[in-house]
């Protein structure tokens, strides 16, 4: 009777334990965003903090993460394969075959990082023209090799690229810190949080350096979860609101993707957080 009862028990949790459902998880190798070990398991970045938070409140279903490009997980999504998106830009496009969380954070845009010096000579602007800037021949700028960055910035390096004082390298954003820490470029463009990860990933001190908007450019967006336009990608996106209404009102969620940014540029995506993005989530 005892070994029946001790067969019954183990039956049970084993068929809890198999009988959770499943959710795939996007992950990338993208700091600040998501930064993969060797293993390419998720160990840091701020939609990694955000993810611990999700599988906690959602600890009745089995996460897994599976490394994926972008084209790939759309491709996965359009399909109607159990994966979600863990850091989705929304598009009508997308809207077609993806549901959409509300906004689960509010994320810098490509702004312009210059040396002190150069802000210094430029009287420590806040914004900047760029087609002003990329006709300036003072300044050495840099760009990412075969990177895209907004449309809006895609339009006028088309325009000035060719021929002004910047060059495209293969290099990756701490490198690029790295040159205009040692002087060898004035400026580059990039999200404000590499400059916050950088720091102190590479002991880089982030004080050296000066972030300036781009006129005419959005300095910040909004990002979201996105799962497939099926009743299962239906379920799991109501319960992803449910949490992001939960959670965006706490300084825990803030803090989360505020900690990746510079110190200096913290007030002005807190403001923006506290005026625009809390408000916008509490009323979906």
């Amino acid at each position: 009777m005892r070994l029946f009862i001790f067969g019954v028990i183990v039956f049970h949790i084993s068929f809890s334990c198999f009988s959770k459902e499943q959710i795939n998880w996007l992950s990338a190798n993208f700091p600040p965003v998501m930064e993969l070990n060797d293993q390419e398991v998720p160990v840091g970045g701020y939609v990694k903090k955000q993810m611990d938070i999700i599988f906690q409140e959602m600890e009745g279903f089995e996460h897994t993460y599976i490394k994926m490009t972008w084209a790939r997980a759309w491709a996965s999504i359009k399909s109607g394969y159990p994966v979600c998106h863990t850091m989705a830009a929304k598009t009508p496009e997308r809207e077609q075959y993806a549901y959409f969380s509300i906004p689960k954070e509010v994320t810098t845009l490509n702004a312009i990082i210059m040396s002190r010096d150069m802000a210094k000579r430029l009287s420590y602007p806040q914004s900047i023209s760029l087609s002003q800037l990329l006709q300036n021949g003072e300044f050495k700028g840099v760009l990412q090799n075969e990177r895209s960055y907004l449309p809006f910035i895609d339009k006028l390096l088309a325009t000035y690229e060719k021929r002004v004082r910047i060059e495209r390298v293969a290099t990756r954003s701490h490198q690029l810190l790295q040159m205009l820490s040692r002087k060898r470029i004035d400026y580059f463009i990039d999200f404000p949080a590499v400059i916050g990860f950088s720091a102190k990933k590479y002991d880089i001190n982030e004080e050296q350096f000066f972030i300036s908007r781009i006129e005419g450019a959005p300095s910040y967006d909004f990002s979201y979860f996105a799962c497939p336009k099926n009743e299962w990608g239906k379920k799991i996106i109501n319960r992803l609101n449910q949490i992001i209404k939960q959670y965006a009102p706490t300084t825990i969620w803030l803090n989360i993707y505020k900690e990746s940014l510079p110190r200096r540029y913290r007030p002005y995506i807190e403001k923006v957080y506290r005026e625009e993005y809390v408000p916008l989530v509490l009323s979906n």
